[in-house]
């Protein structure tokens, strides 16, 4: 997608939307969870599937991070090469990731309306770009995986880093005018810290337990496609 001048886009209050990939534009969070689950049981880890959802968006540093330290285990840099290929090895053995059914309205929406688009994401900028140009090519102009930055979510860099990309481009976006939809607290958190605002989607975590954390909740696509109406027509 082309990026618009500023007075081509629909967006009074907003200029840009970034996406989180797993668990809101791909329905691949369940089956990654449960990777993750078998992989850290694998390895002699009793980690549970909320633990592992709580971490979602998380680069695989900080999750290994973060169990070692949950689990009162040390710490070692090797664990992070091992976990990750014990579980793409059990990944590679589930149902192939796709998108969430009411995605592609809320992306055909945004992209109709001139606002440009990017996908932050704690997987493989490789894998990111793939699965976005399997399922949505050329719509998303900025992508940034984990590699991307020394610190991920719930750091600011990786959001910091996509308005400096589009900047690259020529298109200049304040972080207060660039809305980010996530369904993981460490992405939000990130996103706010970032100055950026936020809608949670209730696709990995429920409403109760994102509740007070993003400046808006989506309950599912449909809610979010609503969302992003509002911010548009609200001229």
């Amino acid at each position: 997608m082309a990026l618009p001048n500023r007075s081509n886009s629909m967006l009074i209050g907003i200029q840009a939307v970034i996406f989180d990939m797993d668990g809101v534009i791909l329905n691949s969070m369940p089956t990654h969870i449960e990777a993750w689950h078998q992989a850290w049981r694998e390895l002699g880890f009793h980690v549970d599937h909320e633990e592992i959802a709580s971490m979602a968006g998380m680069p695989p540093e900080e999750t290994v991070r973060a169990v070692c330290s949950s689990q009162g285990r040390s710490y070692h840099p090797e664990l992070i090469d091992l976990v990750t290929q014990v579980k793409s090895r059990i990944r590679k053995g589930m149902a192939p990731d796709r998108p969430f059914a009411g995605i592609s309205s809320c992306i055909q929406f945004l992209d109709e309306k001139n606002v440009p688009m990017a996908v932050v994401s704690g997987s493989r900028r490789a894998n990111v770009q793939a699965k976005m140009e399997q399922f949505f090519p050329n719509l998303f102009s900025v992508v940034i995986g984990h590699e991307d930055t020394a610190r991920g979510k719930p750091a600011p860099d990786p959001f910091l880093l996509a308005l400096e990309r589009w900047r690259q481009k020529k298109f200049f976006i304040s972080p207060e005018r660039c809305l980010v939809i996530e369904d993981g607290i460490a992405g939000i958190i990130g996103a706010k810290n970032a100055g950026m605002r936020t809608i949670a989607l209730a696709t990995t975590l429920s409403v109760s337990q994102l509740t007070g954390e993003a400046d808006e909740i989506a309950a599912d696509h449909a809610g979010l496609l609503d969302l992003l109406r509002k911010q548009v027509y609200s001229l």
